[in-house]
């Protein structure tokens, strides 16, 4: 089965992705820890420390919405 999602970075995460809107295919599910995961090796450090409130892994940001 494959997942494809359609992703609308707001601030501050779109500074770093230097995108509003982006699509990732992927082709398998996925939990939300790998999909973080993903993110850490797409984006870089500078998203991880946007996910996570004061860079405390496990402790989402007030930042972070999934709609």
């Amino acid at each position: 089965m494959k997942l494809k999602l359609n992703l609308e970075f707001s601030p501050p995460f779109n500074e770093v992705t230097k995108n509003l809107f982006d699509t990732f295919e992927f082709e398998k599910e996925l939990t939300l820890e790998e999909l973080i995961e993903f993110f850490g090796r797409t984006f870089g450090e500078e998203f991880l420390n946007l996910v996570w409130e004061k860079g405390n892994k496990g402790e989402f940001s007030q930042f972070l919405s999934i709609v």
